[in-house]
């Protein structure tokens, strides 16, 4: 088919996230550690896409209840990315890279081609860490431009680490501006 031609010989591989759920307790890491392998797959195997779940997830019930919106989400994919059809933002936000600043980190955000949301808005769901390792909740913002956000703690002087979503139950609180969850990361790696 001509859907074939234009991937070469290379099938699309489309697929989505694990969804939130209360694993071994809220507070664990393991859901997040496998999203974290998921989100790199997608950045390293071709004609790949990930479709998040953050947020249509039920802690209590493994499998997302809301079926429309990761069908929805899986069918932008496969219409942008696999029948090159334009104008629709199908890949959630994701980490880019970040710089310590002082007792701030600012965190660059990509895949945000109307931006991220909500601005003027104090975000849930980012912890930092210094040196030590520990994590503490975190302010979160975003300001001075559309695609960064910046992160700080009063427990935490000298950042090292931030990460966003990063449990097994996370808060999560950013969006692409059509409404795409910022995918989870973590920078201690």
């Amino acid at each position: 088919s001509d859907v074939y031609k234009r991937q070469g010989d290379k099938m699309p591989f489309l697929f989505v996230e694990i969804a939130p759920f209360d694993y071994e307790g809220a507070d664990g890491i393991s859901a997040a550690l496998l999203r974290e392998a998921q989100a790199d797959a997608s950045r390293t195997i071709p004609n790949s896409g990930i479709a998040s779940t953050i947020d249509a997830g039920n802690y209590n019930f493994i499998h997302p209840v809301d079926k429309a919106t990761v069908g929805q989400r899986l069918a932008w994919l496969a219409l942008s990315d696999t029948y090159g059809i334009t104008g629709i933002a199908s890949h959630s936000p994701q980490y880019d890279r970040h710089e310590i600043i002082g007792d701030k980190i600012r965190v660059f955000v990509t895949e945000t081609p109307n931006n991220i949301a909500p601005m003027w808005t104090s975000l849930a769901g980012f912890e930092i860490a210094g040196d030590d390792g520990i994590f503490h909740p975190a302010k979160a913002e975003i300001i001075d431009s559309p695609t960064c956000i910046v992160v700080s703690s009063p427990e935490v002087t000298k950042p090292k680490h931030v990460r966003y979503a990063f449990h097994n139950t996370p808060l999560h609180s950013v969006y692409s501006g059509f409404g795409l969850p910022l995918l989870p990361f973590r920078t201690d790696r």
